[in-house]
């Protein structure tokens, strides 16, 4: 389940196979306070950035597409962000990283993010969550 970042990417794909046309509006305006609920640049966030990055790929795409994802990530994202924190000396974002990828593989409840109480059922303004979209065509 997506919990933060790539939710609405989500939404779009499983709209758009289910049948319908996802649409933009160019007059609406949106407001966002970006990291209302995570820090800046924080563990959390990468953890999620990086979970939900890979999930929504497997979750939405296949054949060649996600062979293409699949190769990036190994070969381009992995390398040069594990650099990067190293680089850095952001051990925690590293880790939080690593952890992002691993559980796509070895999903589990166990890890430090995933068993996060006071952010799991939460919205990301600190509203609870809504349930999920249901449409009629």
């Amino acid at each position: 389940d997506f919990f933060l970042y790539y939710e609405e990417l989500d939404w779009c794909e499983r709209i758009r196979r289910s049948g319908f046309s996802v649409w933009l509006e160019p007059r609406a305006c949106v407001y966002h306070k970006e990291s209302l609920t995570v820090s800046k640049l924080g563990a959390t966030k990468t953890y999620y950035l990086i979970r939900n990055r890979i999930l929504f790929m497997r979750r939405n795409f296949s054949g060649w597409q996600r062979s293409i994802f699949f190769l990036f990530l190994v070969f381009v994202t992995i390398p040069k962000n594990t650099l990067g924190y190293l680089w850095k000396g952001e051990k925690q974002n590293l880790a939080a990283f690593l952890e992002g990828v691993w559980w796509n593989f070895f999903p589990s409840k166990s890890n430090t993010f995933e068993k996060a109480p006071s952010l799991r059922g939460m919205g990301r303004h600190g509203m609870p969550e809504t349930l999920p979209l249901q449409m009629k065509k």
